[in-house]
Order: C-alpha cells, then sequence, then structure tokens
C-alpha cells in the first residue's frame, strides 16, 4: 500500500474486490486480473467467509 504521502505499507492483501456500474466494469476487471497474473499472482475463486 502507498499512503498518500508516499509512505509504503508492506501488507499481505487476501482478495480485491472490484465492483462498478459503468460500461467498462467488466474491462477494469479484466485489467485487474490480467495485471496480476502478469506478475505471478495466483488468482482463484473467493472462498473465504460467508457472514
Amino acid at each position: 500500500i502507498i499512503t498518500a504521502s508516499g509512505k509504503l505499507i508492506k501488507t499481505p492483501i487476501d482478495s480485491i474486490c472490484c465492483h462498478g456500474d459503468t460500461p467498462k466494469a467488466v474491462d477494469i476487471a479484466a485489467s485487474v486480473r490480467l495485471a496480476l497474473e502478469d506478475n505471478n499472482i495466483l488468482v482463484t475463486a473467493f472462498s473465504g467467509r460467508t457472514s
């Protein structure tokens, strides 16, 4: 995470939530997935908390 002041905060990230109601929402989500995969980050279906 990079703060507004430019400080880097290292933290594990377990999930990313992408949502939107614009015509390009699906394209943005696909671009995020591609960027993750291009950086060897495993993308899987969410199977976390249900409550």
